[in-house]
């Protein structure tokens, strides 16, 4: 696994997205705001904002996709995760992968032989990245 290197995330970008998406803000202890706001109901709500608005910011899309990933893990993990979705998902997330590659390597666990020690959503990460290669 390759160490986050992103300066990502940058409080205005934190707030932008709580206002576009209707997000609760960190407060000013909070730490790790993107993987506590993750919502497996919301992963649309995600895609449609990343997808759709032009006027995105880098570090905004970084910061979804990890809001979009981390969804998906936890959709996965309470089995509301359809194939489907999680095909559209990767679509467009792969499609800016630089962006999304530090995020892409944490979920998968790299340095995890075992993947049953890894997150739910580990397993499929691993496979779509390893199809790319």
């Amino acid at each position: 696994m390759r160490k986050m290197t992103n300066s990502f995330p940058h409080k205005s970008a934190i707030l932008s997205l709580c206002e576009k998406l209707n997000l609760q803000p960190p407060d000013e202890f909070e730490q790790d705001w993107e993987y506590v706001v993750v919502d497996p109901y919301r992963i649309d709500d995600f895609l449609g904002l990343y997808k759709n608005d032009e006027r995105l910011r880098e570090n905004e899309k970084v910061i979804l996709g990890i809001l979009i990933i981390g969804s998906l893990n936890e959709a996965l993990e309470i089995g509301i995760l359809s194939e489907d979705l999680w095909h559209v998902s990767w679509r467009v997330l792969r499609a800016d992968f630089a962006l999304h590659a530090d995020t892409f390597d944490y979920w998968a666990c790299w340095d995890e032989e075992d993947v049953t020690n890894c997150f739910p959503i580990s397993q499929k990460l691993r496979a779509a990245l390893e199809k790319m290669a």
